[in-house]
């Protein structure tokens, strides 16, 4: 029964979460040890040659509710 389901799940697609539009140029990426982390590891990132690259060093930073 494992066997079956896990072969079925790989048959589903991968879903993203969103797209960046096609001409943007610069995306900044915040990442957290987990879902209720109030500190975040934040790296901006440039495309150069079609392609994402790291752009300077990250940073700390601090995640908030309201």
């Amino acid at each position: 029964m494992k066997r079956m389901i896990f072969g079925v799940l790989c048959f589903f697609p991968i879903a993203y979460g969103f797209e960046l539009p096609s001409m943007s140029t610069q995306c900044l990426v915040g990442q957290a040890k987990d879902w209720n982390s109030s500190h975040v590891t934040l790296q901006l990132h440039q495309k150069k040659d079609g392609h994402w690259v790291k752009f300077g060093a990250s940073w700390n930073g601090r995640l908030g509710k309201t």
